[in-house]
């Protein structure tokens, strides 16, 4: 069976045929750009062979009920920036667990059974400790979702980084740890940035462990998120009660757009911001957005026709 939502105010057209993917369809307003084709709604860690007993080959795995509420609920969520609610995984039959191959090029291990913490070993030391209680997250187990499991711990490891010195790691990972390693740099050890970083996370965190200075590191940071699986989207009214959609994947424009106009605006205005990460400074980059968002409706009279 095959389900198709149209979102009412954004002239995006979602369909899914149960799979992995939600496929998405732009109409004639929407800048060509402004979305993505598809979003993934698998679990990224999980493999369970013939979980769907549908005889398919791919063990990926999905909690969504196949149902049009499920469905719309999902496209909903996604459209509008929140983490996908519906079909949420029962962490205690399926385990969640990861390793940190990002930034920290995998000293860390993370995993989340059930409970009021995510737990924490160096790599390969198999030393779980609980690091990160759910509520003072502000979350609680029905709320869960594996994507925000991701985006905590990589909050938790920006965090520790700062707090192990390498100062502005949660703004600019790239230019902090390469400003780390030169100054840091060993004699004797790799001679490439990453290779020099890679020896020292790996020793700093399994010292952290053995020192006891993990019970410092509890709760550090903050749910990190990732424009790529997760774009940011908003729509506002002006005085004239004309709706418009703001929306941002990552990509070097952020833009502008309003439904049923049959053409996207020009380009110079449907580019409606440049390089947010850049300019929003030391803000919030989708704080930022929302604040540009709202200002936008009121200086802009000339788009309004």
């Amino acid at each position: 069976m095959k389900y198709e939502y149209r979102h009412p105010d954004a002239d995006v057209t979602f369909s899914w045929d149960g799979w992995m993917q939600v496929m998405i369809r732009t109409g004639l307003s929407v800048p060509w750009g402004a979305y993505s084709d598809r979003f993934d709604i698998r679990e990224p860690d999980l493999r369970i062979k013939n979980f769907f007993n549908d005889g398919a080959y791919d063990p990926s795995v999905h909690f969504v009920p196949r149902t049009q509420q499920a469905f719309e609920t999902v496209c909903n969520d996604f459209f509008e920036g929140r983490q996908i609610g519906a079909g949420l995984r029962d962490y205690t039959q399926h385990p969640w667990t990861s390793r940190s191959w990002g930034w920290s090029m995998g000293a860390m291990e993370f995993r989340y059974t059930g409970g009021t913490h995510i737990e924490m070993t160096p790599a390969e030391q198999n030393s779980w400790k609980p690091v990160i209680e759910l509520a003072a997250s502000g979350r609680i187990v029905p709320q869960l979702t594996t994507k925000w499991l991701m985006g905590r711990c990589s909050g938790w490891e920006l965090a520790a980084f700062e707090a192990l010195g390498v100062t502005g790691a949660s703004k600019d990972f790239d230019r902090a740890r390469t400003d780390w390693v030169q100054k840091h740099r060993r004699p004797y050890g790799k001679e490439c940035i990453a290779g020099n970083w890679q020896e020292w996370i790996y020793e700093a965190m399994r010292s952290g462990w053995l020192t006891g200075r993990v019970n410092e590191w509890t709760d550090l940071g903050g749910y990190e998120r990732h424009v790529g699986s997760h774009p940011w989207h908003a729509q506002r009214t002006d005085v004239d009660g004309k709706r418009w959609n703001f929306t941002w994947k990552g990509a070097p424009h952020a833009y502008v757009y309003r439904s049923g106009l049959g053409q996207p605006l020009p380009e110079k205005d449907h580019l409606w911001v440049l390089r947010p990460q850049t300019q929003s400074g030391d803000q919030d980059v989708f704080e930022w957005l929302d604040q540009q968002a709202d200002e936008w409706v009121n200086i802009r009279p000339t788009l309004k026709s």
